[in-house]
């Protein structure tokens, strides 16, 4: 069995593979002219694919007897409330920093980064907390 900051740590090294693959296609699309929130979008889901694997073999190893028909629906659940969660903030994050002159009609690509940065840490703790008491629990979390 692995202790929960044990468990973290694994989470947070697959989130830091699925971050430099979000940011390299971030960056990519950005170039190619898309806006923040969509390129943020199609990253995170690229990630999705990357991280299911990546967490159910690894992260939570020790829960891989839990169906895959049970627990992949209910990781791409989670990850699609990441998805909102790191959208709405990108968005958001974009308008403010527009709204204080941060970002002109070039864009910044370091206040980009930025703020795509400090959506993927907050999206991270979300969800660490759901794939570990629902996506991959034991229980069902008092969730169905």
């Amino acid at each position: 069995m692995c202790d929960l900051g044990s468990r973290f740590g694994r989470f947070t090294m697959v989130g830091a593979v699925n971050t430099a693959l979000t940011l390299a296609i971030f960056n990519v699309l950005i170039a190619a002219g898309m806006r923040a929130a969509f390129a943020n979008a199609v990253g995170y889901g690229v990630g999705i694919i990357n991280s299911f694997a990546m967490n159910r073999r690894w992260t939570f190893a020790d829960r891989r007897h839990l169906p895959i028909a049970r627990t992949l629906p209910r990781f791409v659940a989670v990850n699609l409330i990441g998805l909102a969660l790191t959208t709405g903030l990108v968005a958001a994050g974009v308008a403010l920093a527009s709204r204080v002159g941060l970002l002109g009609p070039g864009s910044d690509v370091i206040v980009l980064n930025a703020i795509e940065l400090g959506a993927i840490g907050l999206g991270l703790i979300s969800n660490f907390t759901l794939s570990h008491l629902w996506a991959f629990g034991e229980s069902d979390g008092g969730v169905r």
